[in-house]
């Protein structure tokens, strides 16, 4: 045996892209824990966020996953308001989005819409794909 096979495998530094997705995912989570509000969603994130730094693939999945079902919920959002399925009383329920102008509605939509384009692409980037191990199975335990 050699001095060589004894070392231990040298992690890839963080790309920067997936620091950013990972700041966009763990602000959502700061957020609940904040306003105590979906506990269960924020400790999923911070999972996904763990398994990510882990290089798993099942982390890649479920960034990916997130992401996409982010922006969907949010492309629903306009269907919603016009229906008149009640979630504007939900909306102007939340402590910080009372008393405001619908012109700040529709900028706070499209920031929202924003963020969850750029975590879109951000997870299907080439980049990030490359940081995780695709040998390992997708077991988040391991």
């Amino acid at each position: 045996m050699t001095a060589d096979t004894n070392k231990p495998e040298k992690r890839p530094p963080l790309p920067k892209r997936l620091l950013l997705l990972l700041i966009l995912i763990a602000l959502p989570a700061m957020v609940g824990f904040q306003f105590q509000q979906g506990i269960l969603i924020a400790i999923l994130l911070l999972l996904i966020i763990l398994a990510s730094l882990g290089r798993q693939k099942t982390g890649l999945i479920m960034l990916r996953l997130y992401s996409c079902l982010v922006l969907l919920l949010l492309s629903c959002l306009p269907i919603l308001h016009f229906q008149g399925s009640g979630i504007d009383k939900l909306i102007q329920e939340a402590p910080l989005l009372t008393d405001h102008s619908p012109l700040f509605y529709l900028w706070l939509w499209g920031g929202c819409s924003i963020i969850a384009i750029l975590q879109v692409y951000l997870a299907f980037s080439q980049k990030v794909s490359a940081y995780f191990i695709q040998k390992i199975n997708l077991n988040i335990i391991n």
